[in-house]
Formats: structure tokens, C-alpha cells, sequence
């Protein structure tokens, strides 16, 4: 570097070289934070769209009588690649089968609010399916006992897999 002594510029090029190597030490960290999320944001994407449920979930007493219609959409972050070589359903999540379990969550025991309602989906599918990393999901109370006229309310939730395997809030 012009107008630096010779052993301030050994020192400077010493600074930027450790930094670079914490850099690229951080990135290749398997259990770097950002590199985790920045894992599962590259994986490949399954959703299921538009399913529609009856359940009995609510705050007040008439809905876990009356019950209603629930629509839900799930979409699951996995790794499709050996799915899309092979051809082989072995080699992915049969979505019919999620289908089934979420049917099985949103007909079975009712829940005061749907932000449980979602959270019970999400943890059944990644207990039950150790290849899905991160699973969100949009439950839809198009229904509400309100006096207002809107489409409805959605709650959105996401959980992932740390990386010790426990399943914890995306943004944790």
C-alpha cells in the first residue's frame, strides 16, 4: 500500500486474511445460524393448496357445537432431489398421506383458537416426516361468528427442524 511502512502492510493483509477466514469458516458451518437458514431457504417446495376440513375449533361454545368448514394450505421444505432422479414415491412425502394426517388433526379435537389449530398441524408433519425441514401453515376460518362480512381469518405459522433436531419457530 503507497505511503504505509512495510510492517503496517503485513499487518493489514494479516487483518483481512483472519477475517476472511472467520468469514469462510462461519459459511461453511454446518451449525452457523445463518448458514441453516440459509440451507433450508435453498430446499425444494411441496404445497398442498385449498384442502378443505370440517372441525369443531372456536371460542365460543356454539362453534365446538355447529362446527364448520376450515380450509388449510401446507407447504413443506424438503430435499426433492433423489425424488426427482429416481421417480420413486420411497423417495419422497406421499402428499395423500399428509392429507390424511392433516384431515385427521383438523376433524379430531377441537381447538379454541386456530393459531393451535396450526401449530398441531405443523408439529404432526414433522414429527411424522423426518425428511420435511421446515413445514408452514395457513389455516383459514372463512367463517367467523362475527357480525362482519370479510373472507375470513388465516393464521400463518412456521417450524423447522434446528439443528439438533427439535422442532422450533422459524424465526427462533
Amino acid at each position: 500500500m503507497p505511503g504505509c511502512p512495510r510492517d503496517a502492510e503485513a499487518a493489514h493483509r494479516r487483518f483481512w486474511r483472519k477475517i476472511d477466514r472467520d468469514r469462510r469458516l462461519c459459511f461453511e458451518s454446518s451449525l452457523g445460524q445463518h448458514f441453516e437458514e440459509r440451507k433450508v431457504s435453498l430446499m425444494d417446495r411441496m404445497t398442498l393448496r385449498g384442502m378443505e376440513f370440517f372441525g369443531y375449533h372456536g371460542v365460543i361454545p356454539e362453534e365446538n357445537k355447529l362446527g364448520q368448514r376450515f380450509r388449510v394450505e401446507l407447504e413443506l421444505r424438503l430435499d426433492l432431489r433423489e425424488a426427482a432422479a429416481r421417480d420413486e414415491i420411497e423417495a419422497s412425502v406421499n402428499y395423500a398421506e399428509v392429507h390424511a394426517l392433516v384431515k385427521e388433526v383438523v376433524e379430531g379435537p377441537p381447538s379454541k383458537l386456530i393459531e393451535a389449530l396450526a401449530g398441531r398441524i405443523a408439529s404432526r408433519v414433522l414429527d411424522t416426516y423426518t425428511m420435511v425441514n421446515e413445514a408452514t401453515v395457513r389455516v383459514t376460518k372463512p367463517h367467523p361468528p362475527f357480525d362482519i362480512h370479510f373472507d375470513g381469518v388465516v393464521v400463518e405459522l412456521s417450524r423447522k427442524r434446528d439443528a439438533d433436531g427439535r422442532i422450533v419457530a422459524s424465526w427462533s
